[in-house]
C-alpha cells in the first residue's frame, strides 16, 4: 500500500511539473506572439499595388489612391454565381447596393431621336469589363456608352462585369436578369483569359477561381450533420495559426528563403506553381485546352438560346492577353516574365489558337491580336489594360455593335425617324 502511495504521490509530483512547464511554454509563445505582433505593427510597410508605377499611366497622380480604393474592394455571397461586389464609394470606384458597377452618363443629346425607348446593352465579363485599372467613367461598359453618344440612338450600357468571373458565371448572372423580367436589347460578352487561369488553376475547364475552396467549405456548417465539427475545428486552429504574429513571421522567412518558390499575396504565402528553365513541364490533360473552348462555346449557345426566346441580339469577343504584345515596353515585359504568367503561357497559347482557327464560324469575334504591333504601353499586368486600352477595345467593338442596333426591328431599334430606340448593356 505504501508503494502505491509513493508511485501516485510521483505521478502527481511528475503531473505538476508538467503542468507547469506546459504553462511556462505557452506564457512564452504568449509573449513571443506579443512582441512579433506589436514589431509588425511598427515595422510593416503598407502594401502598394505594382500596378501603380506601370508606364500605361503616364505617371498619372490618381493611381496611387485608387489602387488603395481597390485593395478595400470585397465581395458578398450572391446565390449560384458565388459572389457579386459588394456596396462602396470611393472617388474613383463605385458599387451599388445591386453590386455594379456605375457606367457614364451623359446628358441627353440633341442628335438623339425624341421620343424614342431608350435601347439597352449589358456587358459581361471579369475583371476586364469591370474595369480592373481604370475609373468609373473610363472602363469599356462606360466607353462605350460615351461613343454611342455621338451616334442617334439612345442607349443605356449597364456594367455587369465582376471581378473574377468566368464565362459559366457571367451566363448565370444574366440568366438571373432574365429571370426577374430585366431583357436587353443588345447583350454583350467579353471572355477568354478567366476561362484560361481558372482551368490552370483547377487543372480542369469549366469551374470558378474558387471551387476547390467552396468545397472545402461545403460542410463546415453543414445543418445535415450538425455533430461532427471536426472539419470546422481544424479550418479555425489552422486560420488561427496562419493568421498568428508567429505564423506571419514564418511565412515571411518562406518567402526570404525561396523567393523563387514562394511568394506573399495579400497576406498569405502562395506557392508558385512555375517551372524553372531547364526544368521539364509538369504534365497537364492534354485535352485542358479544348476543354476549355469546348466550356465556353457551350455558354455561348445558352446565351443564344434565350436571345431567340427573349428578342434581344448577342455578340460575343475574346479579350487581349499580354501574351500577343510584340512591341513589349520594359514594364510589360517583366511582368510577361512573371513566374506564374510564364508558367501557364503554353496554356494561354493552346486556348488562344484553337479560338483563332474557329472564331469566325463559331461567331466570336477575336481579338488577341489587338495590340499585337503597338509599341505603346497597354498592359497593366498580363491582362488587365489602361484607360487607353479600353478606349481601343471599344472602338473596335463600336461598329459590330452599331451593326447590331440598325438589325433590331424597326419597332424596337429606334432607328432615325421610328418612335422606337435601342438600349444596350455590356458585361466582362
Amino acid at each position: 500500500m505504501a508503494d502505491l502511495y509513493k508511485v501516485a504521490a510521483g505521478l502527481k509530483r511528475a503531473l505538476w511539473v508538467i503542468w507547469i512547464e506546459v504553462t511556462l511554454v505557452l506564457l512564452m509563445l504568449a509573449f513571443l506572439e506579443l512582441t512579433i505582433d506589436i514589431g509588425l505593427h511598427f515595422t510593416r510597410k503598407p502594401e502598394v499595388d505594382p500596378r501603380v508605377y506601370a508606364d500605361g499611366y503616364q505617371k498619372e497622380r490618381w493611381t496611387r489612391e485608387y489602387y488603395d480604393e481597390l485593395a478595400a474592394f470585397t465581395v458578398q455571397w450572391h446565390p449560384y454565381v458565388y459572389w457579386i461586389a459588394s456596396p462602396r464609394r470611393g472617388r474613383y470606384i463605385n458599387i451599388g447596393d445591386d453590386g455594379i458597377r456605375p457606367t457614364w452618363r451623359g446628358a441627353e443629346r440633341s442628335n438623339a431621336v425624341p421620343k424614342t425607348r431608350v435601347l439597352r446593352i449589358f456587358m459581361f465579363g471579369g475583371s476586364a469589363i469591370w474595369g480592373e485599372g481604370a475609373r468609373d467613367d473610363y472602363t469599356i461598359p462606360s466607353l462605350i456608352q460615351k461613343l454611342l453618344a455621338a451616334t442617334p440612338y439612345r442607349v443605356e450600357v449597364t456594367n455587369y462585369g465582376q471581378r473574377g468571373y468566368v464565362s459559366t458565371q457571367e451566363v448565370l448572372f444574366l440568366q438571373e436578369q432574365l429571370l426577374h423580367g430585366s431583357i436587353p436589347d443588345l447583350v454583350i460578352f467579353y471572355d477568354g483569359s478567366n476561362d484560361v487561369e481558372s482551368a490552370a488553376l483547377n487543372s480542369r475547364a469549366g469551374v470558378t477561381y474558387d471551387e476547390r475552396y467552396r468545397g472545402r467549405e461545403f460542410n463546415l456548417l453543414n445543418w445535415h450533420n450538425p455533430h461532427d465539427r471536426s472539419l470546422l475545428y481544424y479550418e479555425a486552429f489552422k486560420s488561427m495559426v496562419v493568421n498568428s504574429g508567429l505564423g506571419e513571421m514564418a511565412q515571411m522567412i518562406a518567402e526570404r528563403l525561396a523567393p523563387q518558390e514562394y511568394r506573399l499575396l495579400q497576406g498569405r504565402l502562395i506557392r508558385l506553381m512555375h517551372r524553372r528553365r531547364g526544368q521539364t513541364a509538369e504534365k497537364r490533360d492534354p485535352h485542358l485546352e479544348d476543354d476549355v473552348i469546348r466550356d465556353y462555346l457551350y455558354n455561348k449557345s445558352v446565351v443564344e438560346d434565350a436571345s431567340r426566346r427573349y428578342g434581344f441580339k448577342c455578340l460575343f469577343y475574346w479579350q487581349p492577353v499580354i501574351y500577343y504584345k510584340k512591341k513589349l515596353t520594359p514594364y510589360e515585359a517583366a511582368w510577361e516574365n512573371d513566374p506564374w504568367v510564364r508558367e501557364n503561357r503554353d496554356l494561354y497559347i493552346g486556348v488562344y489558337q484553337r479560338m483563332a482557327e474557329i472564331h469566325e464560324k463559331v461567331g466570336v469575334r477575336d481579338m488577341s491580336g489587338l495590340f499585337s504591333t503597338s509599341s505603346a504601353p497597354y498592359f497593366l499586368d498580363y491582362v488587365h489594360i489602361n484607360e487607353a486600352g479600353n478606349m481601343v477595345v471599344a472602338k473596335a467593338m463600336l461598329p459590330d455593335i452599331v451593326d447590331a442596333l440598325q438589325k433590331l426591328d424597326s419597332k424596337r431599334a429606334g432607328a432615325p425617324g421610328h418612335p422606337a430606340a435601342v438600349r444596350i448593356a455590356i458585361g466582362n
